[in-house]
């Protein structure tokens, strides 16, 4: 065999070799590769999404807070118990003899909420009656108004009264709602 012919016989069985090796390293290793890229492009969509979700749970985190801020300053709470005792130290207009002549409190008994279906809460009336000028009953109202518990105001009667002319009668009807003992 001539050198010449030798150095082809071994340069093709080098060419050989390099594709064989090629058929069975390169082209599996180029197919994982290519499934490797589907699955990052795949992964990547998720992670795309995990970022849109994450987004949307922020925005919805941000709402939930807004909401609960608005129902903290627009809706009263309930309490456990009616606490007359506290609202009835807390009523302005005591008694002075030039604005405020006469003022008694009457607390009924334990009722239902009145026109309240499947709630747990009750209701205690408390009655205040009251002898004096139009502003100190008005000061109750707003102040029942402002408290931070819910307290219904169920009737409100005014009447001159009938010994001084700058004096009337007033009677506020409230009902003090609270949560029933065991309500949720």
């Amino acid at each position: 065999m001539s050198p010449g012919m030798r150095e082809k016989l071994v340069a093709a069985g080098v060419l050989g070799t390099v594709l064989l090796v090629g058929s069975l390293v390169v082209v599996p290793d180029y197919r994982s590769c290519r499934d490797m890229d589907r699955a990052v492009v795949a992964l990547r969509a998720k992670i795309a999404g995990l970022d849109s979700s994450s987004a949307q749970v922020r925005r919805l985190r941000r709402s939930v807070s807004i909401e609960r801020a608005a129902k903290e300053a627009t809706c009263r709470r309930v309490p456990g118990t009616p606490g007359v005792a506290e609202l009835i130290r807390s009523m302005p207009c005591a008694v002075d003899g030039v604005e405020v002549i006469d003022r008694t409190f009457s607390a009924g008994g334990v009722i239902p909420v009145p026109g309240a279906r499947d709630v747990p809460f009750d209701a205690l009336p408390l009655a205040i009656e009251l002898e004096g000028t139009f502003d100190s009953a008005f000061r109750i109202l707003r102040h029942v108004e402002s408290l931070d518990h819910l307290v219904r105001v169920s009737s409100v009667r005014l009447s001159r009264s009938s010994e001084r002319e700058d004096l009337l009668q007033a009677t506020l009807s409230l009902h003090v709602i609270f949560e029933q003992e065991g309500g949720s």
